[in-house]
């Protein structure tokens, strides 16, 4: 009897030990489990803080810094991380366009003068705008100077336009010209004064005679092409329908590029500004808005008086 008692004790024993033993075990596989996630939740943290710091000293870095670092960087097994760049040279490229604009087209402009209302206009050749400019009485005074004479005009620190200084060599005249018209049956004749530039320094004449236009673009008018033609080469290409290596071709070959902004692919643009040759730090490549008959004249002699 007493043995049983004491084997039924040792069974309630052995047990208990088992059930301790299994609970042990639950229990260390639950502690390795929390320092497992107790060192991840450290490295999530120590992770953490270190790319708050990257991201503070990226922030801190300068663009050219940043920019060598995406050059390094680049390969093919990363250049679809690289698309966002697209977005980056819009807003390079309009970033630019601000600066040149302050920096530049608002600081000097250059075109022709007339007279509107007894008041004096530019007719702004890069801008393709009219607007008041002031003419000092040095300029009115000289007898080299008239009406429509091409002019450098710069910009005021009261805002206003102001020419500074004026080209000989472009020749700006009126010529009469006889039209008919009916009126009520009756017909009767009036003149109608056209105006008329054309370069008249023999230097400028020779030099222009060699070169090579290439003109981009179908928004301008034959007046336009057919004035310039009057001293260069030129060839045009269509910016939609030609074929885009082509043109490339072309304009590599051109000694100017007149490109005609508002009937041209983006990409053609993006693809100067990549170049060695015509890109915007060089004359190559000169764009026009809506250019008006003399426009490309005027710009060919701007590249002259600045070669």
């Amino acid at each position: 009897m007493l043995y049983k008692n004491n084997l039924k004790q040792f069974d309630k024993l052995y047990g208990e030990n088992l059930k301790l033993q299994r609970s042990q075990s639950q229990n260390g596989r639950r502690i390795t489990d929390l320092e497992s996630k107790l060192n991840a939740e450290r490295k999530r943290r120590r992770d953490l803080v270190k790319n708050v710091h990257y991201r503070d000293n990226v922030r801190a870095a300068s663009p050219e810094l940043m920019i060598d670092l995406l050059i390094d960087k680049c390969s093919v097994n990363n250049v679809t991380s690289y698309r966002r760049l697209t977005t980056l040279n819009q807003i390079y490229d309009n970033a630019m366009q601000d600066f040149l604009s302050f920096h530049y087209h608002e600081k000097y402009s250059y075109g022709y003068i007339k007279t509107v209302n007894a008041q004096y206009i530019l007719h702004d050749i890069n801008q393709n705008q009219d607007y008041p400019v002031i003419v000092p009485d040095s300029i009115l005074k000289n007898i080299n100077f008239d009406l429509n004479t091409v002019v450098r005009c710069h910009l005021n620190d009261n805002a206003s336009w102001g020419v500074d200084h004026f080209y000989r060599t472009i020749s700006f005249r009126s010529v009469s010209k006889s039209q008919s018209i009916n009126k009520k049956k009756s017909s009767k004749k009036i003149k109608e004064s056209q105006p008329t530039i054309s370069l008249t320094n023999p230097e400028e004449l020779v030099r222009l005679a060699s070169k090579r236009i290439v003109i981009i673009g179908d928004k301008y008018s034959v007046g336009f092409l057919n004035e310039i033609k009057k001293y260069c080469s030129v060839e045009t290409f269509n910016g939609y329908k030609d074929g885009e290596r082509r043109i490339f071709d072309a304009m590599h070959r051109a000694d100017y590029v007149f490109m005609l902004i508002g009937s041209v692919l983006h990409a053609m643009t993006v693809y100067t500004k990549g170049t060695n040759d015509l890109n915007e730090n060089t004359d190559k490549v000169q764009t026009f808005d809506v250019p008006a008959k003399y426009d490309g004249v005027i710009r060919l002699h701007y590249l002259y008086a600045n070669h």
